[in-house]
């Protein structure tokens, strides 16, 4: 079989059947979207969260590891927190009070977080990255969530595509998944 550049890359996949399928995938109780215009998606969780065990520890342990790190390095530490009130700020993350345990009756799973440091990066040297870990005789959070479908195209074809115009558009698409925001019953999660 060969893969044609002009039209559909692969057989089916056209954008308009793309679009079919994430429609399909998402009714009305599965998002909504905020007086800004942001959507706010609930977490397609397609297991019982019952099975997800207790995360804390390994939570606490990467909050003890990123405690001794920001001893020895102050730089280091300026540019985490400065990653996470930028993550604050834009309402990713939220900081949630000793008393509000109480209310959340025990549906809670931490995600333990660590930084990855690329030096040699010309946008950004510091990443934060979220771990969903797996606690003893349980699952971890990714396996209760559903997958939804690849609706973008491949690289190579967007590559190919780009080519065959006079003029094209480009955007920084960095932050593009941080603009959905989730729903307030699944933020424990």
């Amino acid at each position: 079989m060969f893969l044609g550049i002009g039209g559909n890359t692969f057989p089916g996949t056209s954008l308009i059947r793309r679009r079919r399928i994430l429609r399909s995938s998402f009714s009305k109780k599965n998002y909504r979207v905020d007086e800004n215009g942001r959507f706010i998606a609930k977490s397609p969780i397609f297991d019982e969260e019952k099975k997800l065990g207790n995360s804390k520890p390994p939570a606490i342990s990467r909050f003890l590891a990123n405690e001794r790190k920001f001893a020895k390095d102050k730089h280091f530490e300026e540019q985490y927190k400065e990653f996470m009130f930028e993550y604050r700020d834009h309402k990713h993350l939220t900081l949630v009070e000793k008393d509000d345990n109480l209310i959340l009756n025990d549906r809670i799973y931490y995600l333990p977080h660590h930084a990855v440091v690329k030096p040699s990066s010309t946008s950004t040297k510091l990443r934060v990255v979220f771990g969903s870990y797996k606690a003893a005789n349980s699952v971890s959070l990714n396996s209760i969530l559903s997958v939804g479908p690849f609706i973008q195209r491949d690289i190579f074809s967007t590559l190919i595509h780009f080519r065959m115009h006079k003029i094209t558009f480009s955007a920084d698409i960095e932050k593009m998944y941080q603009q959905i925001l989730v729903a307030s019953e699944d933020q424990t999660f």
